[in-house]
């Protein structure tokens, strides 16, 4: 699209489709696909975002992995090895994964924690609003 890895001449390996997907790149190895996806980063690699302004502000972090509208648009320059699939992250995430259900009445985020075990059990923790207290849910992993 119009403006796709439009600052890119020193960025090797990216892939961007899109309007100014990937328009301020300057480094490489990140994939960008809808409007504005990846939009600001300049010096962030190894990144996947996905749908429009997917890690749209994201600047400088990297391998983080954004899938949905305007998924990972927090993440700006510290944000790194992060997964948003439908929910919008956090300038201080780092390793996380959260889960947005932006729709729910129910709940705002879900985010999954390991809580260990040879079970491969995990939590879900339905996040209500900031104000409100988590309310964690377990579960154990099908079997393999």
């Amino acid at each position: 699209g119009t403006g796709a890895l439009g600052n890119n001449p020193p960025g090797i390996g990216n892939t961007a489709t899109g309007a100014d997907a990937l328009d301020s790149n300057t480094t490489g190895d990140n994939t960008a696909t809808g409007d504005g996806a990846l939009f600001l980063n300049t010096n962030g690699n190894n990144n996947v975002a996905i749908d429009t302004q997917a890690l749209g502000y994201n600047i400088g972090g990297s391998y983080n992995i954004a899938i949905g509208n305007q998924a990972g648009l927090g993440n700006t320059s510290a944000s790194n090895n992060n997964i948003d699939i439908g929910s919008g992250g956090s300038a201080t995430d780092s390793g996380t994964i959260r889960i947005g259900i932006p729709f729910s009445p129910s709940c705002n985020t879900v985010h999954l924690r390991a809580f260990g075990g040879a079970d491969d059990r995990f939590i879900v923790v339905c996040q209500h609003s900031a104000e409100e207290a988590d309310h964690e849910r377990r579960w154990s992993a099908p079997p393999k």
